[in-house]
């Protein structure tokens, strides 16, 4: 990186401020943000000034380039999308980057909602616009779903709301790649592997290629290349063989920077490929999870931890940066002690051999329990957890989904939905039911929903073992409509939130994970809440004893009702299994999608701005 005085970097950030602000203005604010820059940013500053929009463009692509070639990428960052689209600042942002900058092999373990992917897509797309002729980076994810809905997605929205763009005489399509040139060895694809291969081969004859013209100043007469892996934990063996390929090609101390690897993930197994190029050189007893957040690793691999303790709005208990772990979902991690899921989602810490994980945690449940202000038509909802053997218990958990605008809570407080009205579920409360014959047990089902004005299709049913011909016996004498779900099947194709990146048979083995997991993650984000009306200590007690573990292949299982009654010594948890039925239900045929958080903004920017090519535009000097 070249030295550059801290008097220019400041000098450059202003202009970039008040050029995007000039840009946001309306229809004439790019020229007059073009102007401002070609007469701030130059030491030879032309005396008059009369731009089109289409010169406006080129003036601003540019001095874009010209501060990305100093690596001033937090201003080129502000220029090019401000604030709502990309802010920097955050400390994860900032680590980020900086490593970045310095390491051409670089892994990040981090903790959960730290912006592993979103800062590292940031900065890759700033790297391709300063040199996208002769920039290759692919992006390597487990499923092209996955890569979609995460990290090329972000690359991709990064694209289209820039307020300038590489002037492009080839559009590609935004599917799978973004590039300048009908070169496809240039620009930057998106690379699935199917679940279940090796890998081998991705990133078989991806290696830099000569350039035409004369040598780059700093990158000499190859082309770069780079390497993305996301969610890297679940990457097969076959694409790291490929990375050591691709290092070997290139002398990287002679041009730093234009060979790069760079791979994220939560870390939950040490023994992972990604586990085991993050070990310290002097092993993983040689850091400490208080002290160390970055560290050599005994392969040559520079590793940075992104610890969500350090996370601004976990330090200062308050929301600084939206999108980023508040200090309520740090809390709901780390209220139980050590557990391997804190350590993975708080602390960015892979955690000791063998450690169950607490599936919900006291401060979890303790926050989902509130009365719903609906503001409009409700629909009664049930669902029947149908454990017919053993000592174990038939419970109906019973309740209302709809529109609500806010909920009350135990401080007696109205909390309204800070991004406006939502679709919620309210649990009112949860029945026993006397065991009895198939036949009967179906007939005291129907009697106990028309009483409670529940639809049939808004009825889910255990059918398990016995409990299938309870379940048949209900659509023979009722509906056709009554839904079933059998514990013993997989997880399915769905997402537990519309913001997910993953799919539910993605992360979980079998579907009562996906069910438990769905009920947690409709507590965390306040898509249910628990009427305080009913006694539900026992509900509290299952939700905050289940347990689960890591499987291998990145997917986790919550233990059985079997280990659950051995370990615990208590009672089924048939009461937080039929709850996490009715969630089950809502997610498959409720009318709107829950979220983490509000859909991002689209960028201010007024209409939209395309790439311009002005050979003839040579008049500003920019050297910075």
């Amino acid at each position: 990186m070249p030295a550059v005085r801290a008097r220019t970097v400041d000098r450059t950030m202003a202009i970039a401020l008040e050029a995007r602000r000039l840009a946001d203005k309306g229809e004439d604010g790019l020229q007059e943000g073009a102007a401002y820059i070609a007469r701030n940013a130059s030491d030879r500053p032309p005396s008059s000034l009369a731009l089109t929009p289409e010169m406006a463009r080129q003036v601003i692509y540019k001095y874009v380039q010209a501060m990305l070639e100093y690596d001033h990428f937090e201003a080129a960052a502000t220029l090019l999308w401000g604030p709502d689209v990309y802010d920097w600042r955050p400390l994860a942002s900032r680590d980020t980057w900086r490593c970045l900058f310095a390491q051409d092999k670089l892994l990040i373990q981090g903790a959960g909602a730290m912006g592993k992917s979103f800062c590292g897509g940031a900065w890759f797309y700033l790297d391709w616009f300063r040199d996208p002729e002769y920039t290759a980076i692919k992006v390597v994810s487990l499923t092209r779903e996955h890569a979609e809905r995460n990290i090329f997605a972000s690359i991709k929205t990064f694209h289209r709301q820039a307020l300038v763009r590489p002037p492009t005489q080839f559009e590609s399509d935004l599917v799978n790649s973004i590039q300048v040139t009908p070169d496809s060895k240039q620009g930057i694809h998106l690379v699935a592997i199917p679940r279940g291969e090796s890998g081998h081969g991705t990133l078989r004859g991806f290696h830099p290629s000569p350039r035409f013209g004369p040598a780059h100043r700093r990158w000499g007469r190859l082309s770069r290349t780079m390497v993305v892996l996301d969610e890297a934990e679940e990457i097969p063996a076959g694409v790291w063989e490929g990375c050591n390929n691709i290092l070997s090609s290139v002398d990287i101390h002679a041009h730093p920077g234009s060979i790069k690897i760079f791979a994220a993930s939560n870390p939950k197994d040490r023994t992972s490929e990604f586990g085991q190029r993050c070990e310290p050189s002097s092993g993983w007893g040689s850091i400490d999870i208080e002290d160390d957040h970055e560290w050599e690793s005994r392969e040559g691999w520079h590793v940075l931890r992104l610890d969500a303790a350090r996370c601004e709005n976990v330090v200062e208990r308050k929301m600084v940066y939206a999108g980023l772990q508040t200090y309520e979902g740090y809390m709901s991690y780390v209220s139980r002690g050590k557990t391997a899921e804190a350590m993975t989602m708080a602390r960015g810490w892979f955690p000791d051999e063998g450690i169950s994980m607490g599936l919900i945690s006291p401060v979890l449940v303790d926050n989902a329990v509130g009365i719903v202000r609906f503001i409009g038509a409700v629909t009664a909802v049930a669902g029947f957890d149908l454990a017919l053997e053993g000592n174990d218990q038939t419970v109906c958990s019973y309740g209302r989904w709809g529109l609500a605008d806010g909920w009350t809570g135990r401080d007696d407080k109205f909390h309204p939905f800070p991004e406006g009205a939502r679709t919620v579920l309210q649990l009112d409360g949860q029945v026993p039911f006397p065991k009895a014959a198939t036949i009967e047990q179906a007939q005291a089902i129907q009697k106990f929903c028309k009483t409670m004005k529940v639809e049939p299709r808004w009825v889910c049913v255990d059918r398990t073992g016995n409990g299938s011909g309870v379940h048949d016996a209900l659509k023979t004498l009722w509906s056709e409509e009554v839904m079933g779900v059998n514990y013993s099947w997989a997880a399915t194709d769905a997402y537990i939130l519309g913001d997910d990146s993953q799919k539910a048979s993605e992360l979980y083995d079998g579907v009562v994970t996906e069910l438990l997991f769905g009920l947690a993650r409709y507590m965390e984000f306040g898509w249910l809440k628990i009427s305080p009306g009913f006694r539900a200590e026992e509900l509290t007690r299952q939700a905050t004893g289940r347990r689960y573990r890591q499987k291998g292949l990145g997917k986790v299982r919550v233990e059985s009702k079997g280990d659950y009654r051995k370990r615990t010594g208590q009672p089924s948890p048939d009461a937080l299994d039929s709850l996490s039925l009715l969630v089950y239900l809502l997610r498959q045929r409720g009318e709107s999608e829950a979220r983490m958080m509000k859909p991002r903004a689209e960028a201010k920017t007024g209409k939209e701005i395309y790439s311009v090519v002005d050979a003839d535009m040579n008049f500003v000097d920019f050297t910075l």
